[in-house]
């Protein structure tokens, strides 16, 4: 028999493990890669979700402030106007008592009310002591108090507009200033027995 001797060196063979490695390495590194991107994918839609829910939860919140607020407008307006019902003096009872309580031939020529019960009167009457009987039945009057004659002028109308007037014409000549206070709510009763 006869041997087969093969002095040459031996050939390593190719060893595929490292390529085999590698595959499975980049193909691991290929899924993480995919699955990191589909996870990012799914959290980017979960949260454009969420913003949108906020954006409308923050909307519904505007809308519900905005309506409360004006429920609270409209609240603080009918407070201000119920304010203004009780401490205002109705004008018409004010000129109607002030009216009763002149002289004959006499005429109110200026009211001027400061807020909330300051009331300046300035008529013209015929004679000194009808202002000064106009200054009692004021102060008589429940709906006013401290009422004081400020002033008392003379005037004669005939030096200015003479044709103005007629001979027989009885002319006011004296005009009064009176300052007093108003009792809003005896006007508002009276007032509102007044209109029922």
């Amino acid at each position: 028999m006869v041997a087969d001797i093969n002095l040459l060196p031996e050939k390593e063979k190719k060893d595929g493990t490292w390529l085999v490695v590698f595959s499975v390495l980049l193909v691991l590194l290929v899924m993480v890669y995919v699955s990191t991107q589909f996870m990012i994918a799914k959290e980017e839609e979960a949260v454009a979700t969420l913003e949108e829910e906020q954006q409308a939860l923050s909307s519904e919140i505007q809308a519900e402030q905005s309506r409360q607020g004006e429920e609270g407008e409209i609240a603080d307006i009918q407070q201000a106007a119920n304010t203004i019902h009780n401490t205002i003096v109705p004008a018409s009872s004010l000129l109607e008592r002030m009216t009763a309580s002149l002289p004959d031939g006499g005429y109110i020529t200026a009211i001027d009310y400061t807020y909330p019960s300051l009331l300046n009167v300035t008529v013209q009457v015929n004679e000194v002591n009808e202002a000064a009987d106009l200054q009692h039945t004021l102060q008589e009057e429940e709906s006013f108090s401290n009422v004081s004659m400020v002033s008392v002028n003379y005037s004669d109308p005939l030096e200015k507009n003479p044709e103005r007037f007629h001979e027989e014409e009885r002319i006011p000549r004296y005009k009064a200033v009176f300052e007093m206070n108003v009792e809003g709510r005896e006007f508002r009763q009276s007032g509102e027995q007044y209109e029922s």
